[in-house]
């Protein structure tokens, strides 16, 4: 699976919205909205995810992230949150496999 998604270089995820018992959305922070090609008000963000997110990640599906994060120049590529990630499930193994 590869995934891009903007992190802050805060290793703490702050939830920043919720939804409520009763069905609406609780603001934790103020909110901040990123842009939405299909919809004019935006998307609310509801996690500033931090670069824990690989341990989430793993603990949540069991599989392995790589955050991937390309600065060049040359190819025209030089911004903020530009990390893409890349998670994969481990290979499966068999008891008389022998480890390397």
């Amino acid at each position: 699976m590869s995934s891009p998604c903007p992190s802050s270089t805060n290793t703490v995820h702050p939830s920043c919205a919720r939804r409520a018992g009763d069905g609406h959305i609780e603001h934790l922070e103020p909110p901040v909205y990123h842009g939405n090609p299909i919809n004019d008000s935006g998307s609310l963000v509801t996690v500033d995810w931090g670069f824990d997110i690989c341990e989430r990640i793993h603990a949540a599906s069991g599989l392995f992230t790589h955050v991937i994060q390309i600065d060049d120049l040359s190819r025209g590529i030089r911004a903020e949150y530009i990390e893409v990630l890349i998670s994969f499930k481990p290979a499966q193994t068999r008891a008389q496999d022998k480890i390397p």
